[in-house]
């Protein structure tokens, strides 16, 4: 909350306690004060001030207004986040987590020791992910040293 909408909420609340034949010492002020610069929305406070007088008999408290904005925000979404989906075809992963740590000379930190594999499925998984990078337009996974001319030209 900026200085201005401080201002304006505390303007607010000096408006509402006179409402009640209250006004406001310093010490009440600085209070006040406090509690505003601890809410995120001025708007809702605002609105909870206005709404006050509809239903307080008595000059509010920091605790009415909060107990009027608990009513007016407006609800958190219920919807749970969908939980994320793996849709990468096993042997693709195979071949990403074999290359991977040879591109950039680090081990996975999700990986412990490497299954010993053939040359010839290493260069098998080496085609398969030069042609996943290039059908998802994504060159950068491939450094230039292991992207090969027969996919890329």
């Amino acid at each position: 909350m900026s200085i201005m909408d401080e201002d304006k909420v505390l303007g607010a609340v000096k408006l509402t306690l006179n409402f009640y034949g209250k006004k406001p010492d310093d010490m009440q002020m600085k209070f006040w004060r406090r509690w505003v610069r601890g809410q995120t929305n001025y708007e809702l406070v605002l609105e909870a001030l206005r709404q006050y007088p509809n239903t307080g008999r008595f000059a509010p408290k920091p605790a009415d207004i909060q107990a009027i904005i608990e009513e007016i925000r407006p609800p958190k979404s219920t919807a749970k986040q969908k939980e994320l989906e793996d849709t990468c075809p096993p042997e693709i992963r195979k071949a990403w987590m074999h290359w991977v740590p040879k591109f950039w000379d680090q081990p996975l930190p999700f990986k412990e020791g490497a299954e010993p594999i053939s040359d010839s499925q290493a260069e098998a998984w080496l085609i398969l992910i030069n042609q996943e990078a290039k059908r998802c337009n994504t060159p950068e996974a491939i450094p230039e040293t292991h992207k090969l001319q027969e996919i890329w030209a």
